[in-house]
């Protein structure tokens, strides 16, 4: 998230909601994201991909709702480009590193 963007509180529990959000929340979201992404079907994997995408999205919401973060010159369409490149990314990287895996014989295919 571009820090530069959005405003938070500076008061103690806003300040804890949003790095809870942002330093356990999301890493533990994209571990069961990846877990779940090993599915079989496209169609599953297109489901999971979009519905990790709302999921973030609504954490976010909450934050703005409960007044936690304020977004400045920075919409929610912004902070969607942002997870579907990072889940991208993440995509790209499992897969990665589940083929370096394969070559060196630690798992098969």
């Amino acid at each position: 998230m571009n820090l530069e963007q959005i405003y938070i509180e500076k008061q103690m529990v806003p300040t804890i909601m949003f790095l809870c959000f942002e330093l356990i929340l999301l890493p533990v979201l994209f571990l069961f994201f990846i877990d779940l992404f090993n599915s079989t079907s496209l169609i599953k994997r297109l489901l999971i991909f979009g519905l990790s995408i709302l999921v973030c999205l609504g954490m976010e919401w909450l934050l703005l709702i409960q007044d936690v973060i304020v977004h400045v010159n920075w919409g929610l369409w912004q902070s969607m480009l942002g997870y579907v490149t990072m889940l991208v990314v993440t995509i790209i990287i499992h897969y990665m590193f589940k083929a370096i895996l394969i070559d060196e014989g630690v798992v098969t295919k």
